[in-house]
């Protein structure tokens, strides 16, 4: 089994102590296409069709691969009627799916508190309409939303905790993650808070969206979903490389006012690195270090991979690496210093381009948070660095003993 954080989401988020509100592009491409007219639909779909048959440098990998099992499937070129027809297949054989908006009823009270009935497009019989609840402060910044969906609410906790903790302990603890970390109520904008976003925005531009799409985004997102099966951190990874984030999002995010995160689902690992992860954890904690939450490493490379992230203060942040791709079977820890204060320390262009994997790098490298959207000199820390604390050189050689003796 590979080794890892199983992503759900990823987008730009509020923090508001243990709150935090996500924002999925996924939600927000989808809630555009609801949004579309039929007949922008048949043309985007048709001028997508065209990018792929002449150009193989624009990034459309799920639509690509698509239109060609078509073609082998048909014997004969795909046309605009044959996609439109296995699309409306996918969702019910609905014609709602290019003919029906998603809002039925939109109202604003006092306080600038929005009520939506929002349904979602081509899948009538499988989803009900939801009630979505909007409210937003003086500068028409998002205060909180609500949504009846189920996948709205992630409980972070969930996945295979309760069985290695019974394990451990006999007893299971709640409010706490798989490898010893605090939850978060992580509240997601569904499909259906886009929607009544993207209403707002659209009807009344008292609110900014974080996000804007060309019609190719989006396109390849719903084939992405729909034809690939591909689970919506993989789409909003998709989403955010091909740019889908407004400047004014990234400065939002370079500001401090948002940051750029993960929701995860659970921890693919044993009892051993639950150990190295939660004593690193408590260790920084020590040291004024904040656990943060999870985020993207290294993007758009092929060692890309999910970190959990302990945050200070004065910029500074822990990541905890742990993922089968990076080819190391222990957590490793990489120190992200900002670089200006790097230069403060006078170290100053000291740090090398990273090579390869990072995991092999044997000096500090220029990297880019991206949670924070920062640039940072990036350190790996190894069991037997001199970067780690001798509480943490403790912990692994602890963690490293009990499984050479069969205790783990």
């Amino acid at each position: 089994m590979d080794r890892g954080i199983n992503e759900l989401f990823e987008g730009p988020t509020i923090s508001h102590g243990i709150d935090k509100y996500l924002f999925p592009p996924s939600s927000f491409s989808e809630a555009q296409i609801g949004f579309m007219s039929r007949q922008e639909i048949r043309e985007g779909l048709h001028d997508a069709m065209a990018l792929v048959k002449n150009s193989e440098a624009i990034n459309l990998p799920a639509m690509r691969a698509i239109l060609r099992r078509f073609e082998r499937r048909l014997g004969r070129a795909t046309n605009l009627d044959d996609l439109l027809e296995k699309v409306r297949a996918h969702h019910e054989n609905s014609a709602a799916l290019i003919t029906k908006q998603p809002i039925k009823q939109a109202a604003l009270s006092g306080g600038g508190v929005w009520y939506f009935s929002v349904r979602r497009r081509g899948r009538e019989t499988g989803e009900r309409a939801r009630q979505v609840t909007v409210k937003l402060d003086a500068n028409y910044d998002i205060m909180q939303y609500l949504c009846q969906c189920p996948t709205f609410r992630h409980n972070t906790a969930k996945g295979n905790y309760d069985r290695i903790s019974e394990q451990a302990s006999g007893r299971t603890m709640h409010g706490i993650d798989v490898a010893g970390f605090p939850t978060f109520n992580m509240m997601l904008a569904c499909y259906h808070v886009a929607a009544a976003l993207t209403y707002i925005s659209r009807e009344t531009g008292q609110y900014k969206l974080p996000f804007k799409f060309t019609n190719i985004m989006t396109l390849e997102a719903m084939f992405m979903d729909v034809f690939r099966s591909a689970k919506e951190a993989a789409i909003d990874d998709y989403l955010i490389r091909e740019g889908a984030l407004t400047g004014e999002t990234l400065k939002r995010i370079s500001d401090g006012e948002l940051t750029l995160e993960v929701a995860k689902h659970q921890r693919n690992s044993d009892q051993r690195s639950h150990g190295i992860i939660s004593g690193v954890r408590t260790q920084r904690e020590k040291d004024g270090y904040t656990f943060s939450g999870f985020a993207t490493d290294f993007r758009a490379t092929p060692y890309q991979t999910t970190a959990v992230v302990l945050t200070k203060n004065d910029g500074r942040s822990v990541h905890v690496l742990y993922d089968s791709k990076l080819g190391v079977d222990l957590p490793l820890i990489m120190l992200n210093i900002p670089k200006q204060m790097w230069q403060d320390m006078g170290r100053g262009d000291s740090a090398a381009e990273l090579q390869g994997n990072p995991i092999t790098a044997d000096r500090p490298f220029r990297g880019f948070d991206e949670r924070t959207g920062k640039e940072v000199i990036a350190i790996i820390a190894r069991p037997d660095s001199r970067l780690i604390t001798p509480t943490e050189a403790r912990i692994y050689e602890r963690a490293t003993r009990k499984e050479a003796a069969g205790l783990v």
